[in-house]
């Protein structure tokens, strides 16, 4: 077989794998699903500070307009005491500290330009830690909790 027909036999079957990949691929994605409890996690760690901060919300969905699921507390915030621990592990991964955080209430300021409510403002707390935490380079920290449901994270 000579040298340019197999370019052109390698280019044929480079573009039948291609179109074969493009044309069996999906293009609409479900974006609705079954409610499931997924934790969503804000926070800050910064070693220098005295006071650590963890804010754990749940991701909500449903058939109601969003802007009325926001506005209950239960689509959004755990109702429940969660064991929150951070793990704060040097780098030969030996656990130099483990956080525990407490549970402690807050104001939440969930007003938009307008002075309505986005969000429910009852029962928002945060996980605090209150204390030092080793700074040496290149510490690895790491948040662990479970959930009611027995979800690890």
């Amino acid at each position: 077989m000579k040298k340019g027909n197999r370019k052109i036999i390698v280019q044929l079957i480079s573009i039948s794998l291609s179109s074969q990949i493009f044309l069996g691929c999906e293009t609409e994605i479900e974006i609705w699903d079954e409610w499931s409890n997924v934790p969503i996690v804000y926070s800050i760690i910064n070693p220098k500070d005295s006071v650590h901060t963890i804010r754990i919300n749940r991701m909500f969905n449903g058939e109601a307009p969003i802007n009325e699921m926001a506005l209950q507390p239960d689509s959004l915030i755990y109702d429940y005491d969660i064991d929150v621990k951070m793990l704060v592990f040097n780098e030969d991964n030996n656990l130099l500290q483990t956080c525990r955080f407490r549970k402690e209430y807050i104001d939440k300021d969930s007003v938009n330009l307008e002075g309505e409510v986005i969000f429910a403002t009852q029962k928002h707390h945060v996980y605090v830690y209150r204390g030092a935490i080793p700074d040496e380079s290149p510490n690895v920290y790491r948040i662990e909790f479970t959930l009611a449901d027995g979800h690890s994270v």
